[in-house]
């Protein structure tokens, strides 16, 4: 008789948490013969122990009262036997590496235990039908190895999901999805089918969004993981394509990759009009300077989800303040200053019209986003908008009305030193959602 796989169910303390946990207990681990722990208001003791020990973990991330981020750590978003499921969408910078246990915003911003239930089945029959975790892939050492394994087999399916990510306006999203079937059922490439994949609108950001220097750099970084994975960026080339910041960001970073010596994506366009594909010259894309490329790769170390620290912003003020130490210009970067972690910009379209869009070519605009539509918006002013329901184009004068979305984005703060990192000994973070029109 094989012995029994180890489980560890992560549950959030509250009646719908504790049901998800019943149902798992219940009836997947009689199914496939789990021994299961249960462990409530975890630690991120708890959580470190399931994840190099045992051979299956469940975390119930759900953002909900009686959570569980203050048990989480990195390790659930580069290991494959972790299974993170949740009620809710998640936080920005808090993932599980096997897509689709938590509801895709913005989408949907809910589902149901049962959901989570028929997700979980298919997923932890895949990994019940494995061998168990052999010892030497356990532990602190055995377990770097299972990491660098699950990444490696994560980017493989990235890549056979979408080898062509489609880069478009949102306002031509209805197209898109044509084209993506178009690709995908062979219209191209002598017949060739291919897989294809576009960000939804909203997904990380909506085009009538307001948002901070941090939060433009952090959606970017995103958005470079996505693209990373594919083999081709198609270009979807409409009259309007080149005077989004957000397109341009999508052909500036394979630019980056390419500098930096990361994978980068071929990138062709396609002509709505006609209907065809067609390869760009090999200096289509813009070239980045040595200091250029330090740049982005400054931004993205400070904002990337994966690799951010948003605590790190009281230490690094406070350094910037230590005689000697303070001294050094990396404690006085733009990057940790209130300027680009909280004055929102307001894109005037009034002043987009006047003024024009930088080239793709003027990388410096780009990286500083020196634009004239761009306007500065300094908290003050921001708040009493909210309040009016109007704010005011600073440059121009024109009026928008500005709303704060119902449902606003998270970042998860963790536990560092055995202390909470957030406001207020906060293990979430809330980032409203702001939209202009």
């Amino acid at each position: 008789m094989s012995e029994k796989l180890k489980a560890t169910f992560f549950c959030v303390s509250n009646p719908e948490g504790r049901r998800l946990r019943d149902a798992f207990v219940g009836t997947l681990g009689p199914v496939y013969d789990l021994a299961t722990e249960v462990v409530e208001g975890a630690t991120q003791a708890d959580l470190n122990r399931g994840c190099l020990k045992d051979d299956l973990v469940i975390f119930d991330a759900s953002v909900e009262e009686g959570h569980n981020y203050a048990a989480a750590t990195a390790q659930p978003m580069a290991m494959d036997h972790v299974l993170v499921v949740s009620r809710t969408y998640l936080p920005l910078n808090f993932y599980g590496l096997r897509e689709g246990g938590a509801p895709y915003f913005p989408l949907r911003t809910r589902q149901s235990n049962e959901e989570i239930m028929k997700w979980l089945r298919r997923h932890v029959g895949e990994l019940a039908a494995q061998p168990p975790r052999p010892d030497d892939g356990k532990g602190f050492v055995g377990s770097i190895r299972t990491m660098r394994d699950s990444i490696e087999r994560h980017e493989q399916y990235r890549k056979a999901r979408g080898r062509i990510f489609i880069s478009y306006r949102s306002r031509h999203v209805a197209a898109v999805r044509g084209l993506k079937q178009r690709v995908e059922r062979g219209d191209f490439n002598g017949g060739r089918r291919t897989t294809a994949f576009f960000l939804p609108p909203g997904e990380l950001v909506y085009e009538d969004e307001i948002l901070t220097e941090q939060r433009y750099w952090q959606l970017a970084s995103m958005i470079d993981r996505k693209i990373g994975a594919a083999d081709e960026l198609w270009i979807y080339e409409t009259d309007d394509y080149y005077d989004s910041w957000w397109t341009r960001a999508e052909l500036v970073t394979i630019a980056y990759r390419r500098v930096a010596g990361a994978g980068a994506p071929r990138v062709r366009a396609y002509d709505p009009a006609r209907g065809t594909v067609r390869d760009l010259a090999d200096d289509f894309l813009p070239a980045l300077t040595r200091e250029q490329e330090r740049r982005m790769a400054r931004w993205y170390a400070n904002t990337d989800p994966g690799t951010m620290g948003p605590e790190a912003l009281t230490p690094m003020r406070f350094f910037s303040q230590v005689p000697l130490l303070g001294r050094l210009p990396y404690f006085h970067d733009h990057v940790w200053s209130d300027d680009f972690w909280f004055a929102h910009i307001l894109p005037c379209e009034r002043c987009e019209a006047r003024g024009g869009t930088p080239p793709l070519r003027d990388i410096e605009a780009f990286l500083w986003l020196r634009q004239p539509k761009f306007v500065r918006l300094p908290p003050k002013q921001l708040e009493e908008a909210l309040a009016r329901g109007e704010v005011t184009c600073t440059v121009c004068g024109t009026v928008y009305k500005i709303r704060k979305d119902p449902h606003p984005r998270y970042l998860w703060m963790p536990v560092r030193a055995g202390r909470a990192t957030g406001p207020d000994g906060s293990h979430l973070l809330e980032l409203p959602i702001y939209r202009v029109r």
